[in-house]
């Protein structure tokens, strides 16, 4: 009996020591999580934006490159599904612009630039669903057929700017897009004078 009596003078020091470790054990723990939380996997909300972002670059286009094939079913049922999926990258887009704005009000980073990226974001899918309603109401083929150059130098630019946001390569310059926009606007007027359906909005 006496070799498993312990007295409180003597039980207190391990009791002491066995919570010590206890609460090193816990202490080491939240310092190697602190450590992979900061260091080895930093939270880096300006790098998530652009990543979301250059993500829904090729989306965008291949959106734009189906939403003016309007009498093609197969394309049809493609820009819907295409459309849905960019809506929700463009989701994730904007809370990632969100935590920025939360970061912002603790260290030096832009407040308002992240907000202007996903509305710009947002415009940029919008635009392309107009188009695509724009196209479907007008029984002209020849209007679709003028905008293959616009959409092939849209492409381009989506490209550029997928690669500039998520490795920094250069985008260049859109001259090329501002030309086709204005030949495109100039058949697309022309056609509108002489009397094709349904291209004001368009």
């Amino acid at each position: 009996t006496e070799i498993y009596t312990l007295s409180l003078h003597d039980a207190l020091p391990i009791c002491i020591g066995v919570a010590a470790l206890r609460v090193l054990d816990v202490g080491l723990g939240t310092l190697v999580a602190l450590f992979v939380s900061y260091v080895v996997l930093p939270s880096n909300p300006l790098k998530a934006l652009r990543k979301e972002a250059g993500a829904l670059m090729m989306p965008l286009a291949n959106l734009l490159s189906t939403g003016v094939k309007t009498a093609d079913a197969e394309a049809i049922g493609k820009f819907a599904r295409i459309s849905a999926k960019a809506r929700k990258e463009l989701r994730e887009v904007v809370v990632a612009a969100r935590q920025i704005k939360a970061a912002a009000k603790d260290r030096d980073l832009p407040e308002t630039l992240p907000n202007q990226l996903a509305g710009a974001l947002s415009r940029t899918h919008g635009t392309i669903v107009f188009i695509n309603r724009a196209l479907s109401g007008s029984p002209e083929a020849s209007v679709s057929e003028a905008l293959q150059p616009f959409v092939r130098d849209a492409r381009g630019r989506f490209e550029a700017i997928h690669h500039l946001l998520l490795e920094g390569t250069s985008a260049g310059t859109s001259a090329a897009l501002d030309a086709s926009v204005a030949l495109v606007g100039g058949r697309i007027e022309r056609l509108n004078a002489a009397g094709a359906a349904h291209l004001e909005a368009l």
